[in-house]
């Protein structure tokens, strides 16, 4: 788990994949990273059926980026993902670190 929970951190609106990544365990069971990817998952086929109506894609963002740096071209369950990232990044929390880095520089 990260240090997250102890950062004191600038006030400002978070997108709901940055809310996730710093605050996972709120969002999922465990917080575990197979989680997020199957809560990352679930909302990007949510928003293929929205038609638009989704006004934040930082999930998808978020998903489609962690398939791209683990070299994941086709879909597969978030468990095949989760390994294919956990060797791409050594960890469940470099992984999220990295992601929490890539949305923070982001304009989503």
């Amino acid at each position: 788990m990260s240090d997250a929970y102890n950062e004191i951190l600038p006030i400002r609106i978070l997108s709901l994949a940055e809310a996730i990544v710093i605050r996972p365990g709120m969002w999922t069971t465990n917080g575990s990273l197979t989680e997020i990817l199957a809560l990352f998952s679930g909302y990007e086929l949510a928003s293929q059926k929205a038609d638009g109506e989704l006004k934040d894609s930082s999930p998808s963002v978020a998903y489609h980026w962690l398939k791209t740096e683990a070299g994941v071209t086709e879909h597969v369950s978030p468990q095949a993902l989760h390994s294919a990232i956990i060797e791409r990044f050594g960890s469940e929390e470099a992984a999220l670190n990295a992601l929490r880095e890539h949305l923070d520089s982001s304009e989503l």
